[in-house]
Order: structure tokens, then sequence, then C-alpha cells
């Protein structure tokens, strides 16, 4: 019993160790894909995408708050999380003219 308790101890040492490195790598990747998309002029920032979508969710959705986002490399999408007292809503965005495509709740 002691053995599976070291070898699971180990295994969540390790996978916790690699985990936020694999995540950060990824966030940089997808950042750099939306600046190329955006240098190249094919997508709107996130600034404006937020500039103009966020109010509308906020005055749609009283009470949510952007807290997060997320780029969609293939769809040229943004994902914007918003929260209120413990529940969470997805917005997805298209990055080329701030129309909303989708509302997940």
């Amino acid at each position: 019993m002691n053995k599976l308790l070291a070898s699971l101890a180990t295994f969540g040492m390790l996978f916790g160790a690699f985990a936020p490195t694999t995540a950060m790598a990824q966030n940089r990747d997808d950042q750099r894909s939306a600046r190329q998309e955006m240098a190249a002029g094919n997508v709107m920032s996130l600034r404006q995408i937020s500039r103009i979508v966020v109010p509308r969710i906020e005055r749609q959705e009283r009470g949510y708050r952007l807290i997060a986002s997320e780029w969609d490399e293939v769809a040229r999408a943004y994902r914007l999380k918003f929260s209120r007292d413990g529940h969470v809503i997805w917005v997805d965005v298209d990055a080329r003219n701030a129309r909303i495509l989708r509302i997940q709740r």
C-alpha cells in the first residue's frame, strides 16, 4: 500500500511539473498565431473585439464580467469567458468581424 501511495505521489509531482509548462507553451503559440493574423490584417485584436463585444454581453447578461480569453487559430475566433457568482458563460466571437457566433451557458 505504501509503495502504491509513493508511486502515485511521484506521478503526481512529475505530472504537475510538466503540465504548466505545456499549458504555457500552448498559450505562447496561441498568442504568436493571433499576432501573426493581426499583422497580416486577417483579424481584429482582442482589445478591439473586447471593446465591441464586452459591452453587449454585459448589457445582455447583467453582472457577468470578462475573466479570460482563448484564441482558436483554425476558426480565427476568440472564446471569451464571462463569470458571475460562480456561473460561467462562454462567448465565441469571429475575430474577423467581431460577430458573436455562439453563447454557451
